[in-house]
């Protein structure tokens, strides 16, 4: 049974089941990006962080993460102090790609961004996912610089 929810209320409900749950969350993560492995107190701490400034919707299916996205949000001094939603670490599980769990995962955290009053919301993606992205109704705007830092 497949069923999306914050990452924070999921393990908050099966914290009996910490250590299967982050590994589970990192090798997904690690389909998208380098990871390491994180001790239980270092992973409580960012997911609590994450969660009180923004949230981490998961894809759960049966007791297996399948999916995941995060949106940050920044407060701005501009616009009269809304906040700037950041779309981050969107990822699927390849064997369950092309079944719309993306699209959920990131029309949840675009909900999630328009309760908070967000002005708008970005991410930063490779040149190939423009078009998926575009499904969802985001639009190509600027460019995305960065410095990467040991």
């Amino acid at each position: 049974m497949l069923f999306y929810t914050t990452l924070y209320d999921y393990v908050c409900q099966n914290m009996g089941r910490l250590d299967s749950i982050k590994d589970n969350h990192l090798k997904l993560l690690a389909y998208l990006t380098t990871i390491s492995d994180l001790s239980n107190d270092l992973f409580l701490s960012h997911l609590a962080t994450i969660h009180h400034i923004g949230r981490m919707i998961v894809a759960v299916d049966g007791s297996t993460i399948i999916g995941t996205g995060t949106i940050i949000l920044e407060p701005k001094l501009s616009r009269g102090g809304r906040y700037v939603g950041h779309i981050e670490d969107i990822v699927v599980h390849p064997e369950y790609r092309g079944k719309g769990i993306a699209y959920e995962i990131i029309r949840k955290l675009k909900e999630y961004g328009n309760q908070k009053q967000c002005y708008k919301i970005v991410l930063n993606c490779k040149r190939n996912m423009v078009p998926f992205y575009e499904k969802v109704g985001l639009t190509e705007q600027g460019i995305h610089m960065a410095e990467y830092l040991n």
